[in-house]
């Protein structure tokens, strides 16, 4: 959570029927899964039935979400019911001081029972974790046990210089890092095939068959490949994380635009996506947080 974090009023976000409207244009144009992601999504009122609006788009199959955990105890029920298949859980330590600094005062037993919650409903789980610089690379590997007692997928993700434009602990922690720190606490790894929808991960599993996830964005990107575009809460949709760059369809849909304008606009977009990011280039740094954008 950054120290500079701002808010928007709750008439500057889109409504769950504007939200709904947008899936399904999207969705009769290809669109086939739907993460819900940050800020934090389980603090929006009506998460529920706006997960089974998405979930009964034609078209849509899966819908999913990335969440920091903290409210599962109470969530994870109803969201399983409501047709959601499964959860990304936001954990980059399990130290209780380490974890309240990070999150700038939060508790990481309430995410641990709400994983356990999430697990105990029949959600599928994975952890997603930031391992900087500033931080153990013990982390990692007491993240890896934490995730494989429970059958879960942990994957860590490079961190990316975004809003202040610089890294946490003045270094790059790479992929590559991580990968070897885990090879000596567990022995040798071998890479697991994905599926092209499993996203950006590369995954690796020790020979008693623990898996773990790569995200590489900084020392091994995969820009060529992205299929994602993010939409954030006041309605800008980003094609890439890496620019600043975005198209208001906020504007668009409370300007009573038809569907197919509202398509012709988007697809004008994306044949504009970056053919890469700019994180490694200091003065075009872009300055959205991730904590406005999510995962």
């Amino acid at each position: 959570m950054p120290e500079d974090a701002t808010f928007g009023s709750r008439n500057d976000l889109l409504t769950h029927e504007e939200l709904t409207r947008l899936v399904s244009v999207l969705a009769a144009h290809g669109l086939s899964k739907v993460r819900l992601t940050g800020g934090e999504p389980t603090v929006r009122r009506g998460l529920v039935p706006l997960v089974e609006s998405l979930v009964a788009i034609p078209g849509i199959k899966q819908v999913v979400m990335t969440t920091n955990g903290s409210t599962l105890t109470q969530l994870a029920g109803p969201l399983h019911q409501a047709g959601l298949k499964g959860i990304n859980v936001s954990l980059d330590t399990l130290d209780e001081s380490q974890f309240a600094r990070i999150t700038r005062g939060g508790n990481v037993l309430d995410v641990i029972r709400g994983i356990e919650n999430a697990l105990a409903v029949g959600l599928k789980v994975k952890i997603n974790a930031v391992i900087d610089a500033s931080m153990s690379l013990q982390e990692a590997a007491a993240l890896c046990r934490f995730s494989w007692q429970r059958n879960m997928v942990v994957r860590f993700i490079e961190q990316m210089p975004l809003s202040s434009g610089s890294l946490m602990g003045g270094q790059l922690l790479t992929g590559a890092q991580i990968k070897t720190h885990i090879e000596t606490q567990f022995g040798e790894t071998s890479p697991v095939p994905s599926a092209n929808e499993a996203g950006p991960a590369r995954t690796y599993q020790t020979a008693d068959g623990n898996a773990f996830g790569l995200i590489t964005p900084m020392s091994n990107h995969f820009c060529g490949t992205c299929n994602r575009m993010r939409i954030n809460a006041l309605g800008q949709l980003h094609s890439c994380l890496g620019h600043d760059r975005f198209l208001d369809l906020r504007e668009i849909l409370r300007n009573d635009a038809s569907d197919d304008d509202l398509m012709t606009a988007i697809k004008r977009e994306l044949q504009g996506k970056s053919e890469g990011h700019d994180f490694l280039t200091i003065r075009k740094r872009p300055k959205k947080a991730m904590v406005s954008m999510g995962g």
